[in-house]
């Protein structure tokens, strides 16, 4: 008897083994579906691996199913620089462990961030694991040459470790030449930075910055700038972006006496100025202003302070406004020039650079344009002087013998007016001859003229072909825009007292 119970507790327990070996083998005969993966993989439902390191502990990956049944992974903190990044078209899939689990994966090469990303991951338990690698898109040296001058105007956001909060604001960078002596660098500008009107930190002027060409994509970084900010002292910077059509948006991660901030800007190429930031130039003993982003016949003032008692251009606090003149300048042979009767101020995109001997000349008219000029929006007044004047010069050098006649029949006109012109290098610019001559490469026009405007008006002024050809691309373009208070001052014709306040100007273009 006792042996045969022995043998009955045997038994049992070889089939509790079997049929328990059984049980390990089997598995479910319905695989997950894509609807049971979709939706946000975060803290303890995720453990993804980025180029074998831990992710960040905010990382985030979502399982997406589109419009078109495809299915998208979304990556959140995990790709340097870039909070969302998309990869379109993943791949789906099951798999039999010792149960069905999930697969996803999908690779994508982004030209704007730089980076290709490519993600592994398995859904088990409602937990995605994950692995993601992320390589540098090289790209190809380029010639900063057509962004010098161009200004993006967007959002910044400034996150740093003592903020309870991304502080957000209103931003302009803008591209200007290189002082380095490597021909794909260029230099990133920010006036003004800071965490809102109640603290700003100063400038930020970072040059070496090199330029990559990725597709139709233009790709820049530089890394440990060092510069001063107010308040702050020396920070060191690395900046990373990339231009893609009307677009720019860049990453600045600052170390500032070991507090980490991060920086983040998306910006669209504007053409505009809104004439409330003026900056200081000094030119021997006399210093003036000149609208931010543009230039003024000031420096001509500086040589004719005898005779007027201001400079031509001046911001007028009480209207919020450009104020542009036309001085009385007497009429008179100066030796190594002849001064007009009346000479209109001009203020112009461009530079001056006084030739005394052909004061036309001194205007250099224009700065590249990336896009095909639509309308150009003005705000503005004028008021004509009471007396026109035309200055007659006969004769050549010292013996020039200058003529005042006043026409009491005509009134002062003011003008404002944009030109896009075609140049084989961005250096070339159209002076006060070259501007009026019929060989010239202009191939666009937006103007107005006014005899008077007692109030403040705005205009959409609509850009007009001149018959000299039609806008293509793959060509580089200038944009002048002109504004003075005497439209005939070039031809030495003008009233002393003309006024025209300039409030804004803006181009808008495709």
């Amino acid at each position: 008897m006792r042996r045969k119970f022995l043998f009955l507790c045997t038994f049992v327990s070889v089939l509790g083994f079997i049929m328990s070996c059984s049980d390990d083998k089997k598995t479910p005969d319905t695989p997950p579906v894509l609807e049971d993966v979709i939706g946000e993989y975060a803290s303890d439902k995720l453990s993804v691996k980025v180029d074998g390191k831990d992710a960040d502990a905010n990382a985030k990956i979502h399982v997406l199913k589109e419009a078109d049944n495809t299915v998208s992974l979304k990556l959140t903190n995990i790709v340097p620089g870039v909070e969302e990044f998309i990869i379109p078209n993943a791949q789906f899939n099951t798999a039999s462990r010792s149960s069905y689990v999930a697969t996803v994966s999908g690779t994508r090469a982004d030209n704007v961030s730089g980076y290709e990303v490519s993600v592994q991951g398995t859904v088990d338990n409602e937990i995605l694991t994950a692995t993601v690698s992320i390589k540098e898109i090289a790209g190809e040296s380029a010639d900063p040459e057509q962004f010098i001058g161009a200004r993006y105007k967007g959002e910044m956001k400034i996150t740093a470790g003592n903020l309870p909060e991304p502080v957000t604001v209103q931003q302009q960078v803008y591209i200007t030449k290189t002082e380095t002596e490597d021909p794909n660098n260029f230099c990133l500008n920010i006036d003004n930075f800071g965490l809102g009107e109640d603290l700003q930190l100063g400038n930020i002027k970072l040059d070496g910055v090199a330029l990559v060409k990725r597709g139709d994509v233009y790709g820049f970084s530089a890394e440990g700038c060092k510069i001063e900010l107010d308040i702050v002292g020396e920070v060191t910077l690395d900046v990373k972006g990339a231009i893609n059509g009307s677009m720019l948006t860049m990453n600045l991660d600052i170390d500032a006496l070991g507090m980490k901030v991060t920086v983040a800007f998306t910006g669209e190429y504007y053409f505009g100025f809104d004439m409330t930031q003026w900056v200081d130039v000094t030119s021997g003993k006399y210093t003036f202003q000149e609208p931010l982003f543009m230039a003024t016949s000031n420096q001509a003032g500086v040589f004719l302070m005898s005779m007027i008692d201001s400079f031509f251009v001046t911001y007028d606090e009480d209207e919020g406004a450009a104020k542009i003149d036309t001085k009385d300048t007497k009429g008179t042979n100066m030796i190594i020039a002849v001064v007009p009767k009346a000479t209109a101020g001009t203020m112009f995109t461009g530079s001056f650079v006084l030739d005394a001997t052909n004061t036309l000349k001194s205007t250099h008219f224009g700065i590249p344009c990336r896009m095909k000029p639509t309308t150009l929006n003005v705000t503005y007044k004028y008021e004509a002087g009471p007396k026109f004047y035309e200055t007659l010069i006969s004769g050549s050098g010292f013996g020039a013998k200058v003529t005042v006649n006043e026409l009491p029949d005509v009134v002062d006109n003011c003008s404002i007016a944009a030109y896009l012109f075609e140049v084989d290098s961005y250096d070339d610019y159209l002076d006060g001859h070259t501007i009026k001559d019929p060989e010239s490469k202009i191939i666009m026009v937006a103007s107005l003229t006014s005899a008077g405007e007692a109030n403040f008006t705005s205009k959409e002024l609509k850009f007009e072909e001149t018959g000299k050809g039609t806008y293509d691309p793959s060509k580089k373009y200038k944009l002048a825009i002109v504004c003075t208070s005497s439209s005939e001052g070039d031809a030495y014709r003008g009233a002393p007292g003309s006024t025209l306040w300039v409030k804004n100007l803006e181009v808008l273009g495709e």
